[in-house]
């Protein structure tokens, strides 16, 4: 049997878009090498939410430690208990851009599992932006450390190339492979999905226009569901990815959809997912969405829903712009105007987004197959 660590995964978290990386990988998994694997599982609670009963043929062992210990013990317990050992960093985690703090752990966990003797396997995911030097030298550090480099898109590609010096090999991100089954949303109306980032309406976590945005993001969306406040042809849905919903969460999206559906009666709120598949199914009934969680984003494109993304970071121009897809509202360079009129341009041209999402998908289908076929490798 496969024993496999896993390492900037979470089973269970308010985060679908964090959970969807982990669903996917272990259904890829599960596909290329049976069903029958033992995942070790590395995290700082031991919390599984339902993945015991999407997956019920793999063994799930949970590495017991405390945050002060973790860094002394895991070297030996990958060595001693793990046949190959995957990190994905949460999938856009691998940067100081949210938590310089936590960059710096995530860092030094690298680099222990690095000197591990098992293989030790850096997952598709975005590579940096790194502000602060010193934490990208040691980021250069971690990933020299990695047996094999996978990145999601080639701008973390080129990163990963000119401060470490490695070659990575760019694939795309894991969760356009996860299965889905599309809700069937009753009425004849064209449904327009938003998912609005409580992260992005709060100001970021530190409630300081975190990531630079031009756009007032919180104009933004209320001019978008003004817009079809008189236009009964349309049914607007307010998505969530986060499922947080207490107000001084930072990161959740439930209270903000909570306060715009209090301040417009007419919008439908999605309900608070259990797992990153309910998720998914729920997007895929949607006839259009634009959205600023990335993995929203991704549940649309890879179930044929046209999507536009709002980007905050470079993790959306590297992902999309590696497939060829441009259809992106920039928060970070627009103005509020261009933004929503960009926005409300794409939304009445989604049959162009559909077909180009289509073509793209078989670039997708091909960088995939180039992910399998290494991960064989590995196992032999």
């Amino acid at each position: 049997m496969l024993r496999i660590g896993l390492l900037g995964f979470t089973l269970e978290n308010a985060n679908k878009g964090c959970e969807a990386l982990t669903y996917s990988f272990l259904y890829t998994m599960q596909r290329l090498f049976g069903k029958k694997l033992t995942v070790r599982y590395y995290f700082v609670i031991e919390l599984y939410g339902k993945i015991k009963e999407y997956f019920p043929d793999i063994t799930f062992e949970y590495y017991q430690t405390s945050r002060k210990n973790i860094l002394l013990d895991i070297k030996k317990d990958f060595t001693e208990n793990c046949d190959l050992v995957f990190d994905i960093t949460y999938g856009d985690g691998f940067s100081d851009i949210y938590n310089p703090k936590g960059a710096f752990l995530n860092n030094l966990i690298k680099l222990r599992a690095g000197g591990s003797k098992t293989p030790y396997i850096l997952l598709p995911q975005t590579y940096g932006p790194f502000e602060n030097k010193k934490l990208e030298r040691q980021a250069a550090r971690a990933i020299r450390k990695a047996t094999l480099v996978f990145s999601r898109d080639t701008l973390s590609t080129d990163y990963v190339k000119r401060i470490s010096g490695v070659d990575a090999l760019t694939v795309t991100d894991l969760a356009f492979a996860l299965p889905f089954e599309a809700v069937k949303h009753e009425g004849n109306k064209t449904r327009v999905g938003i998912n609005v980032s409580g992260l992005l309406w709060k100001g970021g976590f530190y409630k300081d226009n975190q990531f630079g945005l031009t756009v007032d993001y919180q104009k933004y969306i209320t001019s978008l569901i003004e817009f079809f406040s008189d236009k009964p042809e349309y049914e607007v849905h307010l998505v969530p990815h986060v499922i947080e919903a207490v107000a001084k969460s930072n990161d959740g999206d439930l209270y903000v959809n909570d306060l715009l559906s209090e301040k417009y009666p007419f919008v439908k709120k999605a309900p608070a997912f259990e797992d990153p598949v309910e998720c998914k199914n729920y997007i895929a009934g949607l006839d259009v969405l634009t959205a600023a969680r990335m993995h929203a984003t991704v549940d649309a494109f890879s179930s044929g829903v046209p999507v536009i993304p709002f980007a905050y970071s470079r993790k959306f121009e590297g992902l999309y712009g590696s497939l060829g897809y441009n259809n992106i509202v920039d928060g970070c360079s627009f103005s509020t105007e261009q933004a929503v009129g960009e926005t409300l341009r794409l939304i009445k041209s989604a049959d162009t987004l559909r077909a180009e999402e289509e073509k793209c998908m078989k670039t997708i289908e091909q960088k995939n197959e180039i992910f399998y076929s290494a991960l064989k490798k590995l196992v032999k």
